[in-house]
């Protein structure tokens, strides 16, 4: 299941990214403007993060990345200092409880890590369901209606999610 949401993501944010830089730099009207980040997927999945001061794994950490940099570079393992967000993913809708149980422990460590971070985002994956969610440091959760990837408005809301993100 992880490897094709981390595909899914990358390949969005490979579009994002748009075709590389062509040769000619004279003409720079023909180079299209760039987003100011990417939201890519880290490749190893079900890891301990560093700076963690547990034993809990993330499932996939969503990490920020420029977007002239390769996005080959995201084999590391990820830190909680430089994730943007923490998607959660189980195989069915019945252990979603469960999902958002795990998030709202992986988030307390970003903003650990991260103590000067206003808000966090985190993605709860159930079998085909998404859910975005914007978490507080006050533990206020805000969750999207349940967004269905199986359906195509499912599939372009996620989309649209990661990239205006972007």
């Amino acid at each position: 299941m992880y490897p094709c949401i981390i595909t899914f993501i990358n390949f969005v944010a490979k579009k994002v990214q748009g075709p590389p830089p062509t040769a000619n730099r004279c003409n720079r009207k023909s180079s299209p403007r760039l987003p100011p980040r990417l939201i890519c997927a880290c490749k190893k999945a079900d890891v301990k993060p560093k700076g963690s001061d547990g034993g809990t794994r993330i499932d996939i950490g969503l990490v920020e990345v420029s977007p002239r940099a390769a996005l080959a570079n995201l084999d590391k393992s990820p830190s909680y200092y430089e994730l943007f967000a923490v998607l959660e993913a189980k195989g069915s809708v019945s252990k979603e409880d469960r999902a958002f149980e795990q998030l709202l422990v992986y988030t307390r460590q970003l903003y650990a890590s991260q103590r000067d971070r206003r808000f966090a985002w985190g993605v709860v994956v159930c079998g085909s369901s998404v859910r975005v969610c914007l978490l507080g440091p006050n533990e206020a959760v805000f969750a999207s209606t349940v967004l269905d990837i199986a359906t195509e408005p499912g599939r372009k809301a996620f989309v649209e999610f990661l990239v205006n993100c972007s």
